[in-house]
């Protein structure tokens, strides 16, 4: 039986998520989409906070303005430069790693 356990420190660093990310968001939706949705279900990454910690960063320094709906649900309004229109866009995160 080769059953043993070794705490691993990984050394994550926080980082801003990329742009393309946003990119691929916006452009699945349509110039009258006002509202858009991003779930986030974390099942690689032990250090769910950091995951938490840069979307809240992310969030401050990007949308106009934003709500907290719960530790790990935010409601932001983000400005859309190519359609020069405000969206509402949800963020959810889910950690289910084990």
């Amino acid at each position: 039986n080769q059953g043993h356990s070794i705490p691993v420190d990984v050394e994550l660093e926080e980082k801003t998520p990329p742009d393309i990310l946003w990119h691929q968001l916006f452009g699945y939706s349509t110039w009258k989409d006002l509202k858009t949705a991003l779930i986030v279900f974390n099942k690689d990454n032990k250090d769910f906070s950091s995951i938490r910690r840069t979307i809240e960063c992310w969030i401050q320094e990007n949308t106009k303005q934003f709500k907290v709906r719960n530790g790990n649900m935010w409601e932001c309004i983000l400005h859309r430069e190519d359609t020069n229109t405000d969206v509402v866009l949800s963020i959810a995160v889910y950690d289910i790693s084990v």
